[in-house]
């Protein structure tokens, strides 16, 4: 993981982007019980974003906002819901920037 975060829970959640999976995930400091899990991928919570973006949780955990390749993620924790937008005027792959012709006019410009 890199790009890491915590929340102000305790135990704390870390956040963090996991290289070459394309996830982002977030884990707790602490396991739940004393024996700890079996296997350390069954604390593992998923959370908005990729692993080229990073994750960042409010202080309380509740809301997390994560990114990836511009699309931006807000997931709610307790129910799950995640909401994405599209932030970039672009494709994110695949497409020719020949293609791509975006026209932009000053305030008040009166050509083209």
């Amino acid at each position: 993981m890199y790009h890491v975060d915590a929340d102000e829970q305790f135990p704390y959640l870390i956040y963090g982007p996991q290289q070459d999976t394309g996830k982002n995930l977030a884990v707790p400091n602490l396991p739940p019980t004393a024996w700890g899990p079996d296997d350390p991928r069954q604390l593992w919570i998923p959370t908005p974003g990729c692993e080229s973006g990073q994750v960042r949780p409010i202080p309380s955990g509740k809301i997390v906002y994560g990114d990836c390749k511009g699309e931006f993620g807000r997931m709610n924790m307790a129910t799950g819901q995640e909401q994405e937008y599209w932030i970039n005027p672009q494709q994110r792959y695949g497409k020719n920037p020949k293609e791509m012709m975006y026209r932009f006019r000053a305030a008040g410009a009166d050509r083209d």
